[in-house]
């Protein structure tokens, strides 16, 4: 071929004008020829060990290797479980069996159930057919509460020995973000004569002295007075949002809380992590600040395994956590995750302009994909490596819309 180009090329000169255009025409439109046969093996060479991935925005070009609907369903129950612990921030699922779990207070509880009906009562209901949701663009985890359970420090020591330091572990996954508000949550313990006394309440942050690594000092944050709760007792909070907002941008001066609460020279409040009151550890509750995220309406087509369709659609998966391993998973116990599957033949290739022409410019390409093409947010309550309760909201876990790509 390049040897009747060059032939053509030296009796360029013989030619008559006329002649000599419809000559040059012909040779680019050979070249052009050319260039784009290479450009098609190259691609081809490109694609030719796939890594099939059901969540990916750009999808693999062997995505129409997978026929059965239920190994497309393990392949995206595999890929959901590599996509949590990569949001979270994990390698590998907490193994929490056998340890000693903290107990998340009953009211916490409480407000983390109704969280969650009120995420899934926004949920649109599963229909057959077209249906039309909202995108959002980002592809990150985005915490929006935490519960750090107070722990015995590892190292330091102060003068007050009659009082426990509270320490509370902070993981660089979580301390990347700006606090909002956080709050100490200290068991009181009550009484049940009236009046109830009031009660002189003082936190004290932990310093540690430079020249002694294992001693430190205390600096008052909080001195308040409270009246001591009715009953067996309740949980009383104090705002240390200005102390912790510091530890989460130096983790360096993290060293923990003291807390005095004393009646008639007894201490009444519960601060001992290693005591026998499991469901009453000091806790810190914590707001994260958040930024702002864009949307925009889209639209696909809802199948389920009865209807009779071939084409690019969204089908209904539920994801049972602990029947994955993925126990640590406080809350939900599962959820409906859907998957795409079908085919994407050329006629519906056209309402995607920018790979219609692609196929048209190279129709020995890779066929298209049936992939998400919109992601929605869940919000998951866990356990992390150090027995912390973390609330987060993880976005592109649910599939809102599939099509061809």
């Amino acid at each position: 071929m390049v040897a009747d180009i060059l032939s053509l090329l030296t009796n360029y000169r013989r030619l008559s004008l006329g002649k000599t255009i419809n000559y040059t025409i012909f040779v680019l439109l050979l070249t052009f020829t050319l260039t784009l046969s290479d450009n098609s093996h190259s691609a081809a060479r490109t694609h030719s060990k796939p890594n099939y991935n059901p969540y990916e925005r750009t999808p693999p070009p062997s995505c129409g290797s997978c026929k059965n609907l239920e190994d497309v369903k393990a392949r995206s129950i595999e890929m959901i479980k590599e996509q949590i612990l990569r949001k979270i921030g994990m390698k590998k699922a907490p193994n929490i069996t056998g340890r000693v779990l903290p107990q998340i207070p009953l009211h916490e509880l409480a407000m983390i159930d109704q969280g969650l009906a009120e995420m899934q009562s926004d949920q649109p209901e599963f229909k057959p057919g077209i249906s039309v949701t909202e995108e959002e663009d980002d592809d990150h985890a985005k915490t929006e509460k935490m519960f750090i359970f107070s722990q015995k420090h590892p190292r330091l020591r102060h003068s007050r020995k009659d009082h426990d330091i509270l320490y509370f572990p902070l993981l660089d996954s979580t301390t990347k973000y700006n606090v909002a508000n956080s709050s100490l949550f200290i068991y009181i313990e009550g009484h049940d004569r009236h009046p109830l006394p009031e009660i002189h309440v003082e936190i004290f942050k932990v310093l540690k002295l430079p020249n002694h690594p294992e001693t430190s000092k205390l600096q008052r944050v909080v001195s308040t007075t409270i009246e001591q709760p009715y009953g067996k007792g309740s949980w009383i909070p104090f705002d240390l949002t200005e102390t912790v907002s510091e530890w989460f941008k130096n983790t360096r001066e993290n060293h923990g809380f003291v807390v005095k609460a004393e009646l008639d020279g007894k201490q009444i409040a519960i601060t001992d992590p290693s005591g026998p009151d499991k469901g009453k550890i000091p806790y810190l509750e914590v707001t994260p600040q958040q930024p702002k995220s864009r949307t925009r309406r889209s639209s696909g087509l809802n199948c389920d395994e009865t209807s009779n369709q071939n084409l690019c659609c969204r089908y209904p998966l539920t994801v049972k956590f602990e029947e994955i391993g993925f126990d640590f998973i406080l809350a939900p116990k599962s959820y409906e995750a859907f998957y795409c599957h079908g085919e994407c033949p050329y006629l519906t290739l056209q309402k995607n302009a920018h790979t219609h022409i692609a196929t048209m410019a190279s129709p020995n390409s890779v066929q298209p994909c049936c992939t998400p093409r919109k992601m929605r947010n869940i919000t998951m309550i866990y356990f992390d490596l150090h027995l912390n309760v973390v609330v987060s909201n993880l976005p592109g876990m649910v599939v809102d819309r599939c099509g061809c790509s």
